[in-house]
């Protein structure tokens, strides 16, 4: 027995789990009809099809910084070391200035000449250099691996407080099939 609780479910767990993915089956198979017909779907794909507002950014921003590291680490770390891992905490007024000084030319300037990535916009204008297209990536990539391998691990440190004495249920591995690269595309 998974949960002592589900024994009364009947087969309803599985039905809403199948249902669960068939939705999301459609949804997969409805975009990819409709990025077919796109003119950029590159564009559309990556940068919301360039129409995303002051407030969706926002909030994507927000939803990146409440992760895991905030709501768990965070806080245990101010609690262990006191008030210096504060200055950490100031990378979020740091960023949003940046971004109000900067952000709407760099949105101007790749909607001008049509770039996807940070990679397209620097060798714009530093020249072509495949070189430099690789530096751009791995100092994403140094960036994003650390912080999708939190993520996952906040997850499972979450799981296990609430889930301590029960397994996981079957449910998990499809969950994990969509959250990781979802998780991983969104950075």
């Amino acid at each position: 027995m998974i949960l002592s609780a589900s024994s009364n479910l009947g087969n309803t767990p599985y039905f809403v789990l199948g249902g669960y993915l068939i939705l999301l089956l459609a949804l997969g198979v409805f975009s990819l009809l409709k990025s077919r017909a796109a003119k950029d779907a590159e564009a559309d794909y990556y940068l919301a099809g360039r129409g995303q507002g002051i407030l969706v950014t926002s909030l994507t921003i927000m939803a990146t910084y409440f992760s895991g590291f905030a709501i768990l680490t965070f806080p245990g770390w101010v609690y262990s070391n006191g008030v210096s891992p504060m200055l950490y905490a100031l990378n979020l007024p740091v960023a949003a200035a940046a971004i109000y000084l900067i952000g709407d030319r760099i949105r101007a300037a790749g909607h001008k000449h049509g770039f996807i990535t940070p990679a397209d916009m620097i060798v714009h204008h530093y020249g072509e250099s495949r070189m430099l297209r690789f530096l751009v990536v791995l100092t994403g990539a140094l960036y994003a691996i650390p912080y999708i391998i939190m993520q996952v691990k906040a997850g499972g440190e979450l799981a296990e407080g609430l889930f301590k004495d029960t397994p996981l249920s079957s449910s998990s591995a499809p969950r994990l099939r969509f959250t990781i690269p979802g998780s991983s595309l969104s950075l």
